[in-house]
């Protein structure tokens, strides 16, 4: 054989391989092709799950922070009104010790004056007449002693 018989069949297999390698690449582009597809739908698919996912936690979560600030509303209430009840608990308390404050600044005024003053009338009488206005009270016989009673 000679060297034409080489060459012909040398450039046969070059344009057969050549024509396998388009088919090859082909192939590959069209299973590049079809697989980016599969990751955009599969990326479009994911996306909506994760909205869809992301929309049932965001009414959830509303709804829960909607529950804890009505809980959170009324626990204030209830603060705001046991304080407002000690306000008003203090506040007569302080009313009536002011009024106490009052009454002894004037009462000790009164005595600093140097004015007697006397609140109720006092009797004054000597012993003998003591004694012998409690022996009547009691019915005591003479001869026992004061706060001793004669039994019959």
């Amino acid at each position: 054989m000679g060297l034409a018989d080489d060459m012909k069949i040398l450039s046969e297999d070059i344009v057969a391989s050549y024509s396998l390698r388009v088919k090859t690449i082909r192939e590959l582009e069209k299973d590049t092709h079809d697989m980016l597809k599969g990751f955009q739908s599969e990326h479009k698919k994911m996306a909506t799950d994760l909205k869809k996912t992301l929309a049932e936690g965001e009414a959830d979560r509303l709804k829960e922070t909607g529950n804890m600030m009505n809980q959170i509303r009324g626990e204030q209430k209830d603060r705001n009104k046991a304080v407002a009840d000690l306000l008003e608990e203090h506040k007569t308390e302080r009313e009536k010790m002011s009024a106490s404050w009052q009454a002894l600044n004037a009462a000790m005024a009164k005595r600093r004056s140097g004015k007697p003053t006397l609140e109720a009338e006092v009797k004054v009488r000597s012993v003998k007449e003591a004694i012998e206005e409690e022996t009547k009270e009691r019915k005591v016989s003479p001869g026992i002693g004061l706060g001793e009673k004669e039994y019959a």
